[in-house]
């Protein structure tokens, strides 16, 4: 995954399954929220042609105990500012 972020925008294909990935946070140990980091840098690295990822990383970015949150935060400002936004106000 991460170098698949290194395609940056070129890597859009690649959004579904990353979704996927962070979909299934519940299923993952340690070495899985790792993974989760990552595909949440891998979104932020594609832009805004992630923006299909925007519903799950708000819900990432709510939960401020998961590893992955701060990056999800992040992740949005570059993929949809406005999201990221409406983030900050809550």
């Amino acid at each position: 995954t991460w170098a698949l972020g290194m395609f940056g925008p070129d890597a859009k294909a690649a959004v579904p399954v990353l979704i996927v990935v962070l979909q299934n946070k519940a299923k993952l140990d340690v070495k899985g929220e790792q993974l989760m980091s990552i595909a949440v840098e891998t979104l932020e690295r594609i832009g805004p042609d992630a923006k299909a990822a925007v519903p799950i990383l708000i819900e990432l970015s709510r939960n401020f105990i998961h590893p992955a949150s701060l990056s999800a935060r992040i992740a949005l400002r570059k993929i949809a500012p406005e999201a990221a936004e409406i983030i900050r106000a809550i």
